[in-house]
């Protein structure tokens, strides 16, 4: 895999309903990340809500598209 090849295209999925909530890219452990500082509001409180009724990250990440640059993951994002 080359070094530019390091992006991916995420999902987080409501477990409730198989609803798709958000989509985005990212590196590293940006899917799995919650903290306050690094997403909206709104998003952070919808994952605790759920945290609340005993769901976790693995019921709400699912990573769609992995191995990409970062042109390709934004023209990926917007299609999923």
């Amino acid at each position: 895999m080359s070094s530019k090849q390091t992006f991916y295209v995420y999902s987080h999925i409501d477990p409730r309903n198989n609803i798709r909530l958000y989509v985005g890219i990212g590196q590293y452990d940006r899917a799995w990340c919650t903290r306050r500082n690094q997403r909206k509001e709104p998003h952070v409180l919808w994952l605790e809500e759920l945290y609340n009724e005993g769901y976790t990250l693995a019921d709400i990440v699912k990573i769609e598209h992995n191995r990409l640059t970062k042109k390709e993951a934004l023209q990926l994002e917007s299609d999923v």
